[in-house]
């Protein structure tokens, strides 16, 4: 806000190239902002998923059902990963497929392991 009104400003003093070039620098900017969002994101999701499988693992050893374990376990987490679990889950329950589901988290995270997490569902789905 404060870099588009010192563009609009240096515009009606008729200095067209600096406020090109804050307009362009402020735009490159919330590009940065987007991206740092996105990794530090991508980080906590990376480092809560093992602790998170081990709950699961826990969970379903001791006799829930696979989605009824992920809906505990995502009740007992706070952050980006369960919100992604919990977001699966809520498709589940509109009416689309477990496959379709965890592939739309697949797509939605850009996170190696979240891809081989999610393969391994759907391996063992299909075994």
């Amino acid at each position: 806000l404060l870099g588009g009104l010192g563009a609009f400003s240096l515009l009606i003093n008729g200095q067209f190239v600096p406020a090109l070039l804050m307009v362009a620098f402020g735009l490159f900017w919330i590009e940065v902002g987007l991206w740092s969002a996105i990794r530090v994101r991508r980080d906590h999701i990376e480092r809560t998923l093992p602790d998170f499988l081990d709950v699961l693992a826990v969970v379903v050893s001791a006799g829930l059902g696979f989605r009824q374990a992920l809906e505990r376990v995502a009740g007992k987490y706070e952050g980006p990963w369960s919100d992604e679990i919990r977001i699966t889950l809520q498709q589940m329950d509109m009416g689309v497929s477990r496959r379709q589901a965890f592939d739309e988290l697949r797509r939605r995270n850009d996170s190696e392991q979240v891809a081989q997490f999610v393969t391994a569902l759907q391996q063992g789905e299909e075994l």
